[in-house]
């Protein structure tokens, strides 16, 4: 059996005003990393990283007439970090699916948040002959082992990672792959000879409800590697001439048994790395170690610092502490970014029990209501959306931010015309309208 894995090339995304973020820097999808390692025992498989080498969709049927693959699999997501924060539409991996579709003999399989929170409507979005639901790192070796193909693999729940492979980074041009930094100044911080940039993950999920977070299905449960696992890929960055890594965990600051081991680690290779942390989590030894181990980036997930919106948000924080770590990582830690939300659109407001606040202080790029949220299902509810929540989802955004306009008074239109044709007409208009007014 032959197989081939495929990252769209996101550049190609042409749906306006999502608020996601797709033209990110160029990271190996480690999903496709593990499922390469766990099958290529079973079957031949090749990696077609289209994002990152820039690849048309002929491009791409063009490589796979000369594979001529038994299945194609197109993750729905920019890499496992993006899963958590997807877009919403399937424009570019179902425009990849019908391209394949229309042009080579073999059958189509789909991996992804989008079809493991929904795989009716990912389905007929992608023209899929098979969903994976759920982490599918190890899924693939009971098809390609068989080979026989279901319309739908059941979600087994969370991957064991103790299990999971030393990542097959040899099946793609690890030479493509950027430095993961969002922040210019981050990047006088990274060693410029360095001759490969990866991601890593040591540990996956998180224990936390949080009312915008979208984890249902993936990367929920909390887990971690062993350190053999660690030290095996840390060995492969520094034995090819890698300095830095960006380690993709949901929160790399989880206390666990072997985080002050994976610290050593990181010390004695001499590899800067970057992480994302939940600040109420950590302490200021904490910091120190990992400013003494090499920690050069610290992604904050600070969202607010109202302790009534935090409150609401189901984010209860010690505001105090807070203020104490965020110091002192800004004295350690040459480059750490705060992240933080405006919840403040009204419907969410509501919702969340927040107090007014003017129209200029409205999110011009609002959170995305994710199905299966909190805050998702909140709205989903008040409209009565059972099915096809995704498209509702993308249009809801669409409203939220030509509502904004609207009060602000840049739009002039009827509100609730304009509303019930972004939110209930066709998807063509609705898109148009919304180009048209938000240009």
């Amino acid at each position: 059996m032959k197989v081939v894995l495929i990252n769209p090339n996101w550049q190609e995304h042409n749906v306006p005003h999502t608020t996601a973020s797709l033209i990110v820097p160029k990271s190996v999808p480690l999903e496709l990393a593990y499922v390469a390692a766990s099958i290529e025992d079973h079957c031949d498989v090749a990696v077609i990283d289209a994002y990152a080498q820039n690849l048309t969709k002929s491009q791409i049927v063009r490589q796979l007439d000369t594979i001529k693959p038994d299945l194609v699999v197109i993750d729905t997501a920019p890499t496992y970090l993006f899963w958590r924060c997807p877009p919403l539409d399937l424009s570019v991996p179902s425009e990849l699916s019908s391209a394949v579709r229309s042009s080579i003999d073999t059958k189509i399989g789909v991996i992804g948040p989008h079809g493991t929170n929904d795989s009716f409507w990912t389905h007929s979005q992608t023209g899929a002959d098979t969903i994976v639901q759920g982490e599918p790192d190890l899924a693939f070796v009971e098809i390609v082992s068989s080979g026989l193909i279901r319309s739908t693999y059941p979600n087994p729940g969370p991957v064991d990672l103790t299990k999971l492979p030393m990542p097959a980074f040899d099946k793609f041009d690890i030479s493509l792959y950027e430095a993961h930094a969002w922040l210019p100044e981050l990047q006088k911080h990274l060693l410029g000879d360095a001759k490969i940039n990866l991601v890593l993950e040591y540990s996956r999920g998180c224990p936390y409800s949080c009312v915008y977070c979208f984890k249902e299905g993936f990367r929920d449960e909390f887990r971690t590697k062993t350190l053999n696992q660690m030290e095996m890929e840390l060995d492969y960055i520094s034995d090819n001439g890698g300095t830095y890594v960006y380690f993709i965990d949901e929160i790399f600051n989880m206390p666990s048994a072997n985080l002050k081991g994976l610290l050593d680690l990181l010390r004695s290779k001499g590899i800067a790395f970057g992480n994302q942390s939940r600040p109420d989590l950590m302490t200021e030894d904490l910091v120190r170690l990992m400013a003494d181990s090499g920690c050069i980036y610290i992604e904050y997930g600070v969202e607010v610092q109202d302790e009534r919106v935090a409150e609401n948000i189901k984010k209860n924080v010690d505001y105090g502490k807070l203020e104490r770590i965020l110091n002192v990582s800004h004295e350690l830690i040459p480059v750490v970014n705060e992240f933080r939300i405006n919840f403040y659109a009204p419907e969410y407001a509501e919702i969340l029990g927040l107090p007014e606040r003017p129209v200029e202080e409205w999110d011009p790029k609002p959170i995305r209501p994710y199905p299966g949220t909190f805050l998702g299902e909140k709205i989903f509810e008040r409209y009565g959306i059972r099915e096809n929540k995704w498209d509702f989802a993308l249009r809801y955004v669409w409203w939220l931010q030509l509502e904004r306009e609207h009060a602000l008074g840049n739009v002039r239109a009827n509100p609730n015309e304009l509303k019930s044709t972004v939110l209930f007409g066709s998807y063509d208009r609705a898109k148009d309208i919304t180009c048209r007014l938000l240009k």
